[in-house]
């Protein structure tokens, strides 16, 4: 990772920084419910279900700003890779889509 940010400058350093802190707010319902069924602890994984839409909420107000970063990035040619962030881009909304399905098909084995 440091050297992904040493070979990167402006928009794509910002367009990180935005991407992780969406990855961060959207994965930490996912930690709370299954760090709280492993110590048995059914009131946050409750609150974590009841509050899922909210995270969704506040990982795709960070994703969309992360994501024109992204673009204005690959416009300037700052990134460290020749795809210009579009692998980037896949990553940070194709990872909350393969967490989701997988929590859904965790919750239908229960």
């Amino acid at each position: 990772m440091k050297a992904v940010w040493n070979n990167s400058s402006g928009a794509a350093r910002k367009a990180l920084r935005l991407g992780v802190v969406a990855l961060s707010v959207f994965a930490l319902p996912l930690c709370i419910f299954f760090g709280s069924d492993l110590v048995h602890f059914r009131g946050g994984a409750y609150l974590a279900l009841r509050t899922w839409w909210l995270f969704w909420f506040f990982y795709l107000v960070l994703a969309i700003p992360a994501t024109a970063l992204s673009v204005q990035a690959s416009c300037k040619g700052q990134w460290w890779r020749p795809d210009g962030g579009k692998l980037f881009v896949c990553a940070l909304y194709g990872l909350p889509l393969l967490w989701s399905l997988l929590s859904a098909g965790s919750l239908m084995k229960r």
